[in-house]
């Protein structure tokens, strides 16, 4: 995962990678 903050959630068997920024 890239970004200032990362999160890396998995489900279903899959992984997915969600960013966002911290203000």
């Amino acid at each position: 995962a890239q970004g200032v903050s990362e999160l890396d959630v998995s489900f279903a068997g899959e992984t997915c990678t969600y960013q966002y920024e911290q203000i």
